[in-house]
């Protein structure tokens, strides 16, 4: 069984996503949009990866979101584009998540 990613997040991160067969979201920064965007691709994939950004624009929604149904999950990640450091260790802690080291 193929694993059904969305990424949705900023259009640059978006196109590496897109390349590597991932359904993709670019909403405008709104809390409306971005909650569409986290309730189609959960509709439609296995796993849902989400920008850290945009999260913070929708945290009690995603909670509450999480909370009624945890299938599909969402998983928070960094942006390429912020200031936020990627670590090594939060790669190998992603790669865990997902199953594929």
């Amino acid at each position: 069984m193929d694993l059904r990613l969305a990424y949705i997040g900023e259009e640059i991160s978006g196109l590496g996503f897109r390349l590597a067969g991932a359904r993709t979201y670019t909403p405008p920064a709104t809390s409306g949009e971005v909650r569409d965007a986290i309730r189609e691709a959960r509709a439609d994939c296995d796993l849902v990866l989400l920008e850290s950004g945009l999260s913070e624009l929708v945290r009690e929604d995603l909670t509450a979101m999480l909370i009624e149904q945890p299938v599909p999950p969402v998983l928070v990640i960094p942006s390429i584009l912020s200031e936020q450091e990627l670590t090594t260790s939060a790669l190998i802690d992603a790669r865990r998540v997902l199953g594929i080291g």
